[in-house]
C-alpha cells in the first residue's frame, strides 16, 4: 500500500480520497479524472473548483513524486473529457452552455506559480498570506 497522502486542501470535497485511490492503484487515471472533474464542476465557482483540483494534483505530486506519471495521466484524461453543462461560467467561454475541460481552466496560473517558486496556491494559503500582509501593513 502506498503511503497516505497528507494534503492541505481547502475545501477537500473528496479530492484527497480520490487521489489516494489512484496512488494506491485502486482507481485508474480515467476514473480519477472523471471524479475530480465532477467535484470541480460542483464547486461554487468553476475557477475555485478547478483551481482546488489542480492544487490537489500538484500537492500530491510533491508528496508522492514516485507517482507523478499517474498524475500526469489524470491531467491528460481530464483534458479529453467531453464538454460538461454548467450553470455559471465565471467569465470563461462556453460552447453551447458547456465548459470545455480541454481548456484546463486555471491550470496555467498554477503552473506559473509553481514555476515561480510558490509552493501552494490553495485558497487556505492565499487567505493566510493575505491576512499576514494586511497585518504587516497596519
Amino acid at each position: 500500500m502506498a503511503p497516505l497522502l497528507n494534503l492541505t486542501l481547502y475545501p477537500d470535497d473528496g479530492r484527497q480520497e480520490v487521489l489516494q485511490r489512484l496512488i494506491d492503484g485502486h482507481s485508474p487515471p480515467q476514473m480519477t479524472a472523471e471524479a475530480l472533474a465532477s467535484i470541480s464542476i460542483k464547486a461554487k465557482s468553476l475557477q475555485n473548483g478547478f483551481g482546488s483540483t489542480w492544487d490537489a494534483i500538484f500537492q500530491a505530486a510533491r508528496t508522492a513524486p514516485q507517482h507523478q506519471e499517474k498524475l500526469v495521466d489524470v491531467l491528460v484524461c481530464i483534458s479529453n473529457l467531453p464538454p460538461a453543462k454548467v450553470e455559471e461560467a465565471d467569465g470563461f467561454n462556453l460552447q453551447d452552455g458547456c465548459i470545455l475541460r480541454s481548456n484546463m481552466l486555471t491550470l496555467g496560473w498554477l503552473v506559473r506559480d509553481e514555476w515561480d517558486g510558490k509552493t501552494c496556491n490553495c485558497r487556505f494559503c492565499c487567505e493566510r498570506k493575505r491576512k499576514l500582509t494586511s497585518a504587516q501593513i497596519m
